[in-house]
């Protein structure tokens, strides 16, 4: 049985090699996962959406703010607008993996939970999503917006 820090280094997830056998979000935290942010509590909503779309990749770089009223978010993606209504850094993820489950190249953000008034976020190709949903080392807490990132059933 392959432990997790060689899953980890298999799957190409480590961005530093050798991590300890912490939590993911303190791995998160201190640079061990390669796509791992760490988004102070108190941040602003549109200050964390630029680097979770960068950090997602692909077509979400495209997506646009055209305005923002308090939390309700205008946006430009591929020549349509959305209107998004996000009420706080959880909600961003989930919205931004709904809005994204459809595009195979985007990351998929995994919300790792809270660690030094931070929320660890996760940015993680769907393919590798995929052959991580089942192991019990893997104890993601949107566990809905992951399905949604994959086209999978909310069940």
């Amino acid at each position: 049985m392959e432990s997790r820090g060689q899953t980890l280094e298999r799957l190409q997830l480590l961005a530093k090699p050798q991590p300890p056998e912490e939590p993911l979000r303190i791995l998160c935290h201190h640079g061990f996962l390669a796509g791992g942010l760490s988004i102070a509590l108190d941040v602003k909503i549109d200050e964390a959406l630029g680097p979770l779309l960068e950090t997602m990749g692909g077509a979400a770089q495209t997506l646009r703010v055209l305005d923002i009223r308090g939390k309700v978010f205008s946006i430009k993606l591929e020549a349509q607008q959305h209107e998004w209504e996000i009420d706080g850094l959880e909600s961003l993820v989930d919205t931004l993996n709904r809005g994204f489950g459809a595009s195979p190249e985007v990351k998929a953000l995994v919300l790792l939970g809270e660690w030094e008034d931070m929320i660890q976020v996760w940015a993680v190709p769907k393919p590798v999503l995929r052959q991580l949903l089942p192991l019990d080392w893997f104890r993601p807490s949107n566990p809905p917006g992951l399905k949604a990132a994959l086209g999978l059933p909310a069940s």
